[in-house]
């Protein structure tokens, strides 16, 4: 009789009392870049017992080990570990970050069949459509779990990005078991330390690491007999590049699935990344972005922070959310073709952890400022599990397909404040795990703190003095100071999206005719993107904020001066929408509706403090898509004063008048007429018995011609000035023809002014001082 082995009887054993299934694929076996887990020491041979048990032998030697199998999310085990971001990591602990790497490539080395495999857990975002999980059900839905516009977009992203750190951790762990010599043991502490690293890209000028964009990386990792050995691989950060066929059947969209690795900004052939491109792209969305993020934590829902639906009667601010701004670095990355810009395929770029780390981050904080924030039911988006749009997701929905170690699944309860990251065993620098048993508001103080260093206005009309000891990032808490923040408010439904990579842009100026170059654009303020699957586009109205006060600063003498801000923005406001396949015209959206609103600002505390809301309909009312004053019931606002009228008629009384007593045939002449608008520019000064509120930068002239402008509609009188209109758009395609407005609201396009809107008589002196001439 052939003797029985010793692993055959274990096998028979355990298949007994686990009931495994030996056809099963458990995976690869062993100890390097093929590990799934395994940590058979150094020297021993790893046999497959079954899907929870591996069997290390060494002559005589033989030893059970188990392997993680199942797909339970419990954190990395191995304590609790901060994440840093990725450029301070690789600096300043390059050993830990040398693990990091060895780890993540280790992971992306697993066979994609394998359900622990990087492919495996990237494709759980959305493509290949398919159940992830023991006992997750498959309903042939054409979508992916991930949850976007849904109140359940920030805590739903908490343990999948866990259950990638604690494989990378595993893989990490498991190389540095194998070093030997003196510096085997640092190398060993060194990997239980190895968690992900974020990319924070609202410091720093938004430019992306260097991490992220060098094809190749230098590593230390166990070389002949354990030592200690340099090699230069394929940079994990840079692409993941595919390690089988399985994406030409997996993947729909042609392009992609004939990729045989990731892209950022690619050509349509995606034949490369274009870090340049990618690198000038998020620079250019910078200041609007960063003020953005700051913005962030003056909104005092968790709903509102977390997700971008549209809830009507919102006030501007909360037209941002996390996942608004979260949009834009998605887009900008990709670019019109590449992964990142696919909610299908984003996560198999390795950018995508670093940057929904980050988010991660900014939920933690915003959980540490707000103990007490919550996810409340709101209407579900649909996703694998659940494809239908029908009913709410609130906190106790199961976030699919992520269980707990005790076989239940995941729900926002779960993660729902800054101390469960702590429970998942990573914390971040400014929610470090130090705080935990201390008080909610000895970290809330702390956290605001480290907000308001990173974020806080660092504008000269913000008049608060922010002095951080030595240079570092401590929680002081600056004195109260004020500044009117002025900003773009989006809407629109993406059902009328008909591809992906969509981009409102905003201008402050003209704008290239190439739609490709628009994000490069000088002019270019910032962008609310549209990260949406690229099919099955059900009806949901989302929003989305662009601040102007970075940039106004740069163009007007002062935020505050209404007489100064609205005519340059009535006059230089710009927008176009752009899609991977060029621009997309403005009438194929006709949910869309873009405002302008300000409000007076106070920083206490490290955060902002919002005063009353004002829209300006003045700006947009005549630019198509533009908010009018109908639309007023659906904003969280006021209607902010009139402002063009008052500035006309400061002018009107600071010219000449005629003069009656002089003969016949004597009379000044006016001007001849110009079809040039008035500039932006600061008046020089004028005379001290003449009160200071505008200049006009015409040769002297009589008292000219002035007309009322049928055109302009009801708000403010849009006057023309010997022929040409003050501070109003020239012959520009986005003022309506006569007729052609919207005939509500403001009365646009009817030409016919309501009493209410008689003119009134306004002193110089009523008018605080304008620049223009």
């Amino acid at each position: 009789m052939k003797p029985i082995s010793f692993a055959t009887l274990l096998a028979t054993a355990l298949a007994v009392t686990t009931g495994a299934d030996a056809a099963k694929p458990w995976g690869a076996c062993g100890t390097g870049i093929a590990s799934d887990g395994t940590d058979c020491p150094t020297g021993y041979s790893c046999t497959e017992i079954n899907e929870s048990y591996s069997e290390c032998q060494k002559d005589t030697y033989h030893q059970l080990a188990k392997r993680q199998t199942n797909t339970y999310v419990t954190g990395p085990a191995s304590g609790t570990n901060e994440r840093w971001p990725v450029n301070r990591l690789a600096a300043e602990i390059p050993t830990v970050y040398n693990m990091f790497i060895l780890g993540l490539d280790a992971v992306m080395n697993v066979a994609e069949t394998n359900i622990l495999s990087y492919y495996e857990m990237a494709g759980i975002h959305g493509a290949p459509y398919k159940s992830w999980g023991a006992g997750d059900a498959n309903t042939g839905a054409q979508l992916g779990y991930c949850t976007h516009s849904s109140a359940l977009f920030a805590t739903w992203h908490r343990p999948y990005l866990s259950l990638l750190e604690q494989r990378i951790n595993a893989h990490a762990r498991n190389i540095a078991a194998s070093f030997t010599g003196a510096t085997a043991a640092t190398w060993r502490n060194d990997a239980t330390r190895v968690r992900l690293p974020y990319w924070d890209w609202s410091t720093n000028g938004g430019a992306m690491p260097a991490q992220l964009t060098q094809p190749t990386v230098t590593v230390t990792r166990p070389g002949t007999n354990g030592v200690p050995t340099q090699a230069t691989i394929a940079n994990p950060l840079y692409a993941y590049r595919f390690r089988s066929n399985r994406r030409t059947t997996d993947f729909r969209d042609t392009r992609i699935r004939n990729s045989a690795a990731t892209r950022r900004q690619p050509p349509s052939d995606m034949s490369s990344n274009n870090m340049a491109a990618a690198d000038q792209a998020v620079r250019n969305g910078y200041s609007s972005r960063r003020q953005n993020t700051y913005n962030l934590f003056g909104i005092t829902t968790f709903n509102a922070f977390s997700n971008r639906a549209w809830t009507n009667g919102n006030s501007p601010s909360q037209f941002t959310s996390v996942e608004s701004v979260h949009d834009e670095i998605h887009v900008v990355m990709g670019g019109r073709y590449g992964h990142m810009t696919w909610v299908e395929y984003s996560a198999f770029d390795p950018v995508f952890w670093l940057h929904h780390c980050n988010v991660d981050r900014l939920v933690a904080m915003y959980q540490a400022v707000y103990p007490n924030g919550r996810v409340t039911p709101q209407q579900r988006s649909p996703t694998y599990p659940r494809p239908t749009d029908s009913g709410n997701d609130d906190i106790n929905t199961p976030l699919n397909p992520f269980r707990k170690a005790n076989g239940q699944y995941f729900t926002s309860q779960d993660v729902s404040t800054a101390s469960s990251i702590w429970g998942l065993r990573y914390a971040y620098p400014e929610v470090p795990a130090r705080f935990s048993g201390q008080s909610a508001s000895s970290l809330q103080t702390f956290t605001r703190g480290r907000i308001n260093a990173l974020y806080g206005p660092n504008s000269a009309a913000a008049t608060r003095k922010r002095q951080v000891s030595d240079g570092s990032l401590l929680p002081n808490v600056a004195p109260a100071a004020k500044r009117r923040e002025w900003l773009c408010h989006i809407q629109f439904d993406v059902k009328e999206l008909t591809g992906h990579a969509t981009q409102i842009m905003i201008f402050l100026g003209n704008y290239t005719s190439n739609p490709e170059e628009r994000q490069f654009d000088p002019n270019f303020v910032g962008a609310a993107a549209a990260f949406t699957p690229a099919m099955n586009h059900m009806s949901k109205n989302v929003t989305s904020t662009v601040p102007l006060t970075d940039e106004l600063e740069k163009k007007v003498q002062s935020l505050d001066d209404l007489l100064e801000v609205v005519p340059y923005l009535t006059k230089m406001l710009k927008w176009s929408v752009v899609g991977a396949d060029g621009e997309i015209p403005l009438e194929s959206m006709p949910s869309l509706k873009i405002g302008v609103s300000s409000a007076e600002t106070t920083y206490t505390d490290g955060l902002p403090q919002f005063g009353k809301w004002e829209t300006h309909y003045e700006v947009t009312q005549k630019k198509e898509s533009g908010y009018i004053l109908a639309d007023d019931a659906i904003i969280g606002s006021t209607p902010a004063p009139k402002v063009l009228g008052k500035v006309a008629d400061a002018i009107d009384a600071l010219l000449p008048k005629k003069d009656d007593s002089k003969p016949s045939g004597t009379e000044d002449k006016e001007p001849a007429s110009s079809t040039e608008d008035c500039t932006t520019t600061t008046a020089a000064p004028m005379s001290t018995s003449t009160p200071s509120v505008v200049g006009y930068a015409a040769a002297p002239v009589a008292t000219p011609a002035i007309e009322e402008d049928a055109d302009a509609g009801d708000y403010g009188h849009g006057r023309k000035f010997a022929g040409h209109r003050f501070m109003d758009h020239d012959d520009s395609a986005d003022v309506p023809e006569h007729g052609k407005g919207r005939g509500h609201g403001y009365g646009r396009g009817h030409g016919d002014h309501s009493e209410e809107d008689a003119e009134t008589t306004t002193t110089p002196e009523e008018v605080p001082s304008a620049h223009y001439v």
